[in-house]
């Protein structure tokens, strides 16, 4: 098992304890011999980072559990850094509506109850990141999600003489997630979002604009959320040590106001230039 042993002793006991009751509940897993033997290879880091060659581009994927704030954050860092902001959930709902080939792919695998394989959502990445408005950089939001889907990731930023600028990891707990995702409500006429403790309506249960009834959805119930964060943790646990033995990971404190939450990834952002910056002096010495 591999647990992110950084930031407050109350974070650790937190992540461990979480572990422990997946483990009894038989959702987690070991991370297998090939993932082991994967993270163990980084130390060949010019392999598997990408290409060595100096670039002008940033960049960056967002990583982070369900209610992180990903979405938010990367529209913030998209239109202050002039960047593309590529979503698997927009892609897939953009396949959808114009009914291309990958779309009605995914779509069988979904109306028949079963998982999308990686090689369709793969597809679509790979189509975005080809799109010119990506030349500049771009922000990755929901790819990738394993370490078979990083592998690929890597593959297709050779193939674009490109390499992954850095991983901006939003951690939040468990308790500020359940918070966060448990208060959601939308009204069942006009879909105007509301949340009951930062953004409530005036009258509790109705809309302020329509007067429609606010509803919770399903997937916002918190045992339906904390079964969404074990997946997420069972997914995410190596792909983080994968992306933390290249020296890639950023991790940045996801919880208070998102002013502060911006400022934080922006912080990390300038880091990461940094590096870039004295990456390209040295390839031109």
């Amino acid at each position: 098992m591999v647990i992110n042993g950084e930031g407050t002793i109350d974070q650790v006991h937190q992540r461990l304890i979480h572990l422990l009751q997946a483990v009894e509940r038989k959702e987690a897993r070991p991370a297998t011999l090939e993932e082991v033997e994967r993270i163990q290879a980084l130390k060949d880091q010019s392999s598997v980072i990408g290409t060595d060659e100096a670039q002008v581009s940033l960049d960056v994927v967002l990583l982070g559990g369900p209610g992180s704030g990903k979405g938010t954050q990367a529209e913030k860092l998209s239109k202050s850094l002039s960047l593309a902001h590529v979503s698997t959930g927009e892609l897939f709902r953009g396949h959808f509506k114009n009914n291309t080939a990958l779309g009605k792919l995914a779509k069988s695998y979904i109306e028949r109850g079963e998982l999308v394989p990686d090689d369709v959502t793969q597809g679509m990445v790979q189509d975005r990141l080809s799109q010119p408005d990506v030349q500049n950089g771009f922000i990755l939001d929901g790819f990738p999600r394993t370490i078979g889907q990083a592998e690929a990731l890597t593959d297709m930023m050779t193939g674009m003489k490109r390499r992954l600028s850095g991983i901006l990891y939003i951690n939040v707990s468990d308790a500020e997630i359940v918070k966060r995702l448990s208060g959601r409500v939308t009204c069942q006429d006009c879909q105007t979002p509301f949340h009951t403790m930062y953004n409530p309506p005036a009258k509790e249960g109705v809309c302020d604009h329509c007067g429609g009834q606010l509803r919770r959805r399903d997937d916002d119930e918190p045992d339906t959320i904390r079964a969404r964060l074990r997946t997420y943790y069972g997914q995410t646990a190596p792909l983080i040590s994968y992306y933390r033995a290249l020296g890639l990971l950023y991790e940045i404190d996801g919880e208070g106001d998102v002013a502060d939450i911006t400022r934080r990834i922006m912080e990390a952002v300038r880091l990461i230039e940094a590096r870039d910056e004295l990456r390209k002096r040295a390839s031109t010495d």
